[in-house]
């Protein structure tokens, strides 16, 4: 008399927990790049907001370096964030690769005067939390913004 044959499912047991226990690690690795990574722009974006808010400052209330620098620090919540370099007041002439900065006694060379700019700097140290890889940082996140004063 032959033997009654088992059904395969039978013998797959245990196959879902061994699968999970060799895609976990993976999927913990994806998930704590995709925080690190979001970690960093949002410090990139603060440190954009934060030069926009000094730029901002100045364009309503006129130049002033110290002024500019406290409104580039107080923009943010995050940490360490600073007007570095300074403020700065130039004249330049706009053009299509940007401002030339040139004497402001000087004539631009469509023969304008040249305009006056504050350069807004913002920037923070930035470590990643995790690091992947030889990745650690820091990292010197930087934005600046140009503002025409008159």
């Amino acid at each position: 008399m032959p033997r009654p044959m088992r059904s395969r499912a039978l013998n797959a047991s245990g196959v879902a927990a061994v699968e999970l226990a060799l895609i976990a690690p993976v999927i913990g690795l994806m998930l704590a790049g995709a925080i690190d990574l979001g970690m960093g722009l949002y410090a990139a974006l603060e440190v954009r907001g934060a030069a926009e808010a000094g730029g901002q400052y100045v364009a309503l209330q006129g130049f002033d370096a110290s002024a500019a620098s406290q409104a580039v620090t107080n923009a943010t919540s995050l940490s360490g964030v600073t007007a570095t370099p300074a403020p700065t007041q130039i004249c330049g002439c706009p053009g299509t690769a940007g401002i030339s900065t040139i004497s402001c006694s000087s004539s631009c060379p469509d023969g304008t005067s040249p305009g006056t700019y504050a350069r807004i700097h913002a920037s923070v140290s930035y470590s990643p939390p995790i690091g992947f890889a030889g990745l650690a940082g820091p990292y010197l996140l930087q934005s600046h913004t140009m503002v025409r004063l008159r």
